[in-house]
């Protein structure tokens, strides 16, 4: 069984960004913020920013996307 680090890493590589929403509705993975911090302590670029897009009633709802950058040997 894959640790959540491992799961986002894949997700990652594979198609080079991930939401917090992504994660939770693919993975149900709730904390992705850790495993990123993770990635990042293992020597992984991964840059984030906001997105804030608009719903279908016109509401918008704030979360971050992860993107992977290169990766430094461990």
């Amino acid at each position: 069984m894959k640790t959540q680090r491992e799961v986002v890493l894949d997700h990652l590589v594979r198609f080079g960004n991930i939401s917090t929403i992504e994660c939770y509705e693919k993975y149900k993975i709730t904390d992705l913020q850790h495993a990123i911090m993770e990635l990042r302590k293992a020597g992984y670029l991964i840059i984030d920013k906001w997105e804030k897009p608009k719903n279908t009633n016109g509401y918008s709802r704030k979360y971050k996307r992860y993107f992977l950058g290169r990766e430094y040997e461990e």
